[in-house]
């Protein structure tokens, strides 16, 4: 399943293998719900939810891929710049604190993910795939999601975690699972750990890999 979906992603194979893991375990366990993907890029990890659905469970999962599809938006200075950040995205003081304007990465192309999600044969009907920014599609959108089982963070930025994990966290059913993907970005750390501190107990971490953690609701 992972060789299936290389090219389209940029996880690591631990990281990939962890989302079999859990997808697994939510089919075994008839955990109820939808897989949402909150930063899809070329659409990899959401084919793979695909696949693995299509494995371990029957196929119907409604799978939900959100993402600008025109790169990241604008930084922010305090909680999310970083010398790795700069240097990784060939960002200058110009390019933070800019609101919803794009910076030049991490751009991809809807239709990469049309292609691999008919590459595994995933039935197209329950493949929903939104474009915009997270602070404006998650609103249209968060009705129609109906229970999550699954809700895969990977947005990169603080406010591109903070926004989406605050919105749809009590969507997500209890015994679902959220994946972070970004934890070596200051960001998603800052933002996650925020939204932890404002529930009756922190949930335990898991790591998948040197950058993917993930939790059991």
């Amino acid at each position: 399943m992972i060789e299936l979906v290389s090219d389209y992603t940029m996880v690591t194979y631990d990281g990939l293998a962890s989302v079999c893991d859990i997808i697994r375990y939510v089919e075994e366990n008839a955990i109820e719900g939808c897989f949402v993907e909150l930063g899809t890029w070329k659409g990899g990890t959401l084919a793979l939810m695909g696949l693995a659905t299509l494995k371990y469970g029957k196929g119907d999962r409604a799978l939900w891929g959100f993402d600008s599809f025109k790169g990241l938006p604008s930084p922010n200075v305090i909680f999310d710049r970083t010398k790795f950040l700069d240097s990784e995205f060939r960002l200058d003081n110009d390019d933070y604190d800019q609101g919803l304007m794009p910076i030049d990465a991490l751009i991809a192309d809807v239709e990469n993910i049309r292609r691999i999600i008919k590459k595994i044969g995933y039935p197209q009907g329950q493949v929903h795939l939104i474009e915009g920014w997270f602070q404006e599609t998650i609103p249209q959108q968060k009705a129609d999601l109906g229970k999550i089982a699954i809700l895969r963070l990977d947005g990169d930025l603080y406010d591109s975690y903070k926004m989406p994990l605050t919105a749809l966290y009590d969507q997500v059913v209890d015994g679902g699972f959220i994946i972070f993907d970004d934890w070596m970005l200051k960001g998603c750390r800052k933002a996650v750990l925020e939204f932890f501190d404002t529930l009756p107990i922190r949930p335990f971490i898991h790591k998948a890999d040197y950058s993917v953690r993930y939790i059991r609701k």
